[in-house]
């Protein structure tokens, strides 16, 4: 709630710099190596090992991403996906993001078209 009444040129400063006021109010507070510091990153969402491991995930992405639905579909090549799905599965490539996107993609187009 109070995040949505602050100002968004405090939030986010020209050129892109983001949590402007967090880094304001910690100056003289942390070292500025901390304080300002380029090299930090957002946690990401472990995709590849929740495909390879998970069989739940593994099970919903093999029925929608099925070749009946990716033919039915005609958007896709079926082969290929298949493909993408064994060596990931495999290890050989990391097709998390891609077929995730294909999920979600498939999920979107049957409830909305």
């Amino acid at each position: 709630a109070f995040a949505a009444t602050i100002p968004s040129a405090l939030k986010i400063k020209k050129g892109g710099e983001m949590k402007y006021i967090l880094h304001r109010t910690m100056e003289g507070i942390l070292p500025d190596a901390i304080v300002h510091r380029k090299d930090k990153l957002g946690h990401s969402v472990p995709f590849k090992n929740w495909i390879r491991d998970a069989e739940t995930v593994q099970g919903l992405i093999r029925d929608v991403l099925s070749e009946e639905s990716v033919r039915e579909r005609g958007l896709f090549n079926a082969p290929v996906i298949r493909s993408m799905i064994g060596q990931h599965l495999r290890k050989t490539h990391n097709h998390s993001h891609r077929l995730w996107a294909l999920v979600v993609l498939e999920l979107w187009m049957r409830k909305h078209l």
